[in-house]
């Protein structure tokens, strides 16, 4: 059995039914707050976002072990208005499928660009993360909460053994990118979006998907002349098995609110 997307077996989103499944008040006082409460959580959330995206320069306290993860962890996600027991069992389960995706998973695909005088544009891409989940369950059970933080736009959760020690300390997001020497590094980074969580999410993703490109990639083109231009597309794939892939820095741009993920690891190819 696999997971073509690389996902919890959980979805968080699953929380958000939490509010509209509960039984309907007979009290009209009750049934305008409730009618309410979507419009001011959309309203909330919505200035909590406007914080990253100001284009001000901000510190973004957080704990120095979400910077710089130690090895053999993994950070789970959540979303911020989720009850607080509820946001972190399912930030656990999140982390611990990340961790379990990290011992060894395939990148496999390909993606298409096509390129004219007018410029480049994305025709596409069929990559994804393919994951064995047997064993999840009972691997997820050998994990231990670590540490957990919540800002007003995510919670977070550290996972993983027993015996690795972190750093709690409250710091800012650091300036300086990693420096890993010699070691194969993947690179991601994605816009701010309404969920922060997503952000994270999306450029851990694209990291790993880069670590694949770099240990193989296989390139073809072709060319076609459309009304007196020249077309030209070029298609990459890869075909990679991922072992101990491990996320080692997160940094935000203070500015802009744009979320950069290094991470490292061993590949294999097909």
């Amino acid at each position: 059995m696999s997971d073509r997307s690389a996902r919890p077996p959980r979805n968080l989103a699953s929380a958000l039914k939490t509010f509209a499944n509960k039984p309907t008040s007979t009290d009209p006082v009750n049934r305008r707050i409730r009618r309410a409460f979507p419009f001011a959580l959309l309203f909330f959330l919505i200035g909590c976002t406007a914080e990253i995206q100001t284009g001000s320069e901000k510190e973004i306290i957080m704990p120095a072990w979400f910077w710089d993860s130690p090895a053999s962890t993994a950070v789970g996600y959540s979303l911020p208005h989720q009850d607080s027991e509820d946001a972190y069992a399912d930030a656990f389960h999140d982390a611990a499928w990340r961790l379990f995706c990290d011992r060894r998973c395939r990148i496999a695909g390909e993606k298409a660009v096509a390129s004219s005088p007018e410029g480049t544009m994305q025709m596409g891409s069929t990559i994804g993360i393919d994951v064995d989940s047997t064993g999840f369950e009972a691997f997820s059970r050998s994990l231990v909460r670590l540490d957990s933080a919540a800002t007003r736009a995510m919670r977070i959760i550290l996972v993983g053994g027993s015996n690795v020690t972190i750093d709690r300390t409250p710091v800012p997001a650091p300036v300086t990118a990693p420096d890993n020497g010699s070691t194969p590094v993947g690179y991601g980074s994605a816009p701010p979006y309404y969920y922060e969580s997503s952000s994270w999410i999306e450029a851990e993703y694209k990291a790993r998907l880069e670590l694949a490109l770099q240990a193989y990639s296989r390139f073809t083109g072709s060319s076609e002349r459309i009304d007196d231009q020249i077309l030209k597309t070029s298609v990459t794939g890869t075909d990679v098995i991922l072992t101990n892939v491990q996320t080692v820095c997160r940094r935000m741009d203070r500015k802009n609110g744009t979320v950069k993920v290094w991470v490292t690891g061993r590949a294999e190819t097909k």
